[in-house]
């Protein structure tokens, strides 16, 4: 028989567990939403250290190439140094701050310095101490020219530092000199730059002047090449259809096919006036067949009095369909939203001349699906929550992170604003793809401005889903339009006052005009050659410039390194039979051969350009890299190397000939891979020789 203590014990026991139960309950809820946190946690850990290694990743880049940069550039002066033939204590010392910044050099010299033998100018005697500092050339505006010591030379950008210094030098009277820093190209009395060469005026215009302008304007300055006239070889391209297709002849020819597609039912309403609905809507469009250009033509649309709505970008559904495709078809699917009916309203009626055959691709989805024309003034689609009174460019950029597909929509923005005759702070930039930025956001910001161009994510975040009423909005020029994408086919037009305008326009509107060779009042006889190499494997670039905008990192992180293609097999041996040139030296009426290795994925891009500029010969494989070519001074020549069946591609014969460089100033040559050391060095040797070193 149980004792009545142990009973009661019992009995306790089953009474306090019946009393707990709820407890443990509320426990173990606890303990689960605890460790469903901590998942949570985990995973934004994860994504946390995801973007840390992305971020290591680009640090490693930047120190990687900071470290090799100093050692060439050292390298360099000390070279210099021994073909001066003198007792020189030269030192290089680079801050760390970024890339191009911080960089100080000094140089005492004892005894004659014979600077023609070192820099390619007239000699020198006398005892000299210089001390040149990065930092106040970067306040002053930087260059300068040599007086005093006899020697000049032009400014070349090589990554980190600017190593080849100009500098003024006076004579204090006390048997010392100093060096002070000065800007090159200007007009003491205006503070302008000046154009030596006449033929960029674009590069001498200041801030005010260039930001009034209208792009036409700008283009009415740029003439023939020298001799008056085009070159065209072949019955099939005359100088006539060489002026329509790739001169200053394309723009005025496509204003002129201006034709009204939507004509308006009632009056517009006054240009201060804001209604809650449009009135006196119209489009009118300019389609234009180019030579060499496939379907039914190329367009560009201008819209006046329109109400477009902003849901299609504001839809998380929307955009999240439009990414999901975009990621499954691995990149193959452009990141367009494609809109619906009514997305676009306008009070006017659809004219015979209305030709959606005539839109091609992504101006489809604006006028052909997502264009309603309406006859009722009372119907929503012309509702304005919103107006926006200056003219809009809308563009939807092909890619974002490849050089010579991105210059096709720089290059048609500049063309659309040419025809409609829009000054710069006087339209605005609409990206309405769900790109993010990418590297060349300050082409956008800068070239494009002053007015900030908008992504469709700011369209989003200021409106919302309202509908937004534009007094004029233009569906630009689709990307492959662009008269720059003939590939297929070499062409016979030379020197296209066009394309040099189109590039003057983007070094002045990056505010890069104070580097290049035409700001000098004598060209110089240093030769620079830009080695084009491809060897660094990169982030692939949605992954390194997803923004957690529409492109939200973490449905990236699968993607790793990006291998880079028509890599030199033998780049080292290239680069070392370079140097072996540079250092050799013995070319032609004294010029100097001075060497640019630049890997152009580890920099940023105006740094990029800095060397564009300069750059008097540029060598390297076929690629979008040699879009920088475009860049280049007058006298610059172009070695592209076909390696890895690249051969048929025509892109940058093109550029080079459209851009002026006629005979040997292109070279393109098909080579095994690795390639032919004493082939490549003989093509360069060549170029540096051939050089017209009496001209910009």
């Amino acid at each position: 028989m149980q004792s009545p203590v142990k009973a009661a014990r019992v009995i306790g026991g089953n009474e306090r567990s019946s009393l707990l139960a709820p407890v443990n309950i509320v426990s173990y809820v606890f303990i689960l939403v605890s460790v469903l946190l901590l998942l949570s946690d985990r995973e934004h850990l994860r994504d946390a250290l995801e973007k840390r290694d992305v971020l290591r990743n680009r640090e490693d880049v930047i120190s990687r190439t900071m470290d090799a940069e100093r050692a060439r550039t050292q390298e360099k002066l000390d070279l210099w140094i021994a073909r001066s033939g003198h007792s020189v204590h030269a030192n290089l010392s680079t801050g760390v701050a970024e890339p191009g910044h911080g960089a100080v050099w000094h140089a005492r010299v004892k005894g004659a310095v014979h600077a023609s033998h070192l820099l390619g100018g007239n000699s020198s005697k006398g005892g000299t101490s210089v001390h040149m500092s990065y930092a106040a050339h970067k306040q002053s505006g930087e260059g300068g020219e040599a007086q005093g010591l006899g020697w000049r030379t032009r400014p070349i950008q090589v990554l980190t530092a600017d190593v080849l210094r100009d500098k003024k030098v006076d004579n204090d009277g006390g048997g010392r000199r100093h060096a002070r820093a000065t800007i090159p190209g200007r007009d003491k009395s205006t503070g302008k730059m000046v154009d030596y060469s006449k033929r960029h005026p674009i590069l001498a215009m200041g801030d005010t002047e260039w930001a009034a302008t209208s792009v036409s304007e700008m283009l009415s300055g740029y003439g023939p090449d020298t001799d008056g006239t085009w070159l065209a070889t072949k019955k099939a391209e005359s100088r006539s259809s060489c002026e329509d297709d790739f001169g200053k002849r394309l723009v005025p020819r496509w204003r002129e096919t201006r034709t009204e597609w939507c004509k308006a039912t009632s009056a517009p309403p006054g240009p201060t006036e804001q209604p809650a609905s449009v009135t006196g809507s119209s489009v009118h469009c300019f389609p234009l067949r180019q030579s060499g250009h496939s379907g039914e033509g190329d367009n560009l649309c201008e819209m006046e009095h329109v109400s477009i709505s902003m849901a299609p970008f504001a839809d998380p559904k929307i955009t999240r369909d439009v990414m999901s495709i975009y990621n499954s078809s691995r990149h193959n699917d452009e990141a367009f939203v494609h809109f619906q009916k009514g997305t676009v309203g306008a009070l006017c009626e659809v004219t015979p001349a209305w030709n959606e055959k005539q839109l091609p691709g992504w101006n489809a989805d604006w006028l052909g699906r997502g264009f309603k024309a309406v006859s009722n003034a009372g119907d929503d689609l012309l509702k304005c929550d919103v107006w926006v009174d200056k003219p809009s460019l809308i563009i939807q950029r092909h890619t974002f992170a490849n050089m010579y597909h991105d210059s096709e929509d720089f290059l048609n923005a500049f063309i659309a604003a040419a025809v409609l005759n829009l000054p710069l702070n006087n339209f605005q930039v609409l990206l309405t793809d769900l790109y993010p930025w990418g590297p060349f956001e300050s082409v956008w910001k800068q070239a494009f401005g002053p007015s900030p161009p908008m992504t469709a994510w700011d369209m989003k975040m200021k409106w919302g889903n309202q509908r937004v009423c534009f007094r004029k909005a233009v569906i630009g020029i689709f990307g492959p339009a662009c008269p720059m994408t003939i590939m297929d086919r070499e062409t016979t037009c030379y020197s296209s006052p066009l394309f040099r305008a189109y590039s003057d326009f983007i070094v002045r509107g990056l505010g890069l005009q104070q580097h290049t060779l035409m700001a000098w009042e004598k060209p110089s006889k240093q030769v620079v050659v830009n080695y084009m190499a491809r060897r660094s494997s990169v982030i692939w670039p949605e992954r390194n410039y997803c923004d957690d905008r529409f492109f939200v990192c973490k449905e990236w992180a699968h993607l790793q390194m990006r291998k880079i293609g028509r890599v030199i097999k033998n780049d080292k041996e290239v680069v070392d039979a370079l140097k072996d040139l540079e250092r050799r030296g013995g070319f032609a009426d004294g010029r100097v051969m001075v060497l640019v290795e630049a890997d152009y994925n580890g920099i940023p891009l105006e740094e990029q350009l800095k060397i564009d500029v300069q750059t008097d010969v540029m060598v390297g494989p076929h690629g979008a890299g040699l879009t920088h070519s475009l860049f280049m001074p007058d006298r610059a020549h172009l070695i592209e190397l076909f390696v890895d069946g690249s051969g048929a591609n025509k892109h940058f014969h093109n550029l080079a000939r459209w851009r002026g460089r006629t005979g040997s100033m292109y070279i393109g040559t098909a080579m095994s891979n690795p390639v032919s050391i004493d082939k490549v060095m003989k093509l360069v040797e060549d170029a540096v020789n051939e050089i017209k070193i009496d001209v910009w």
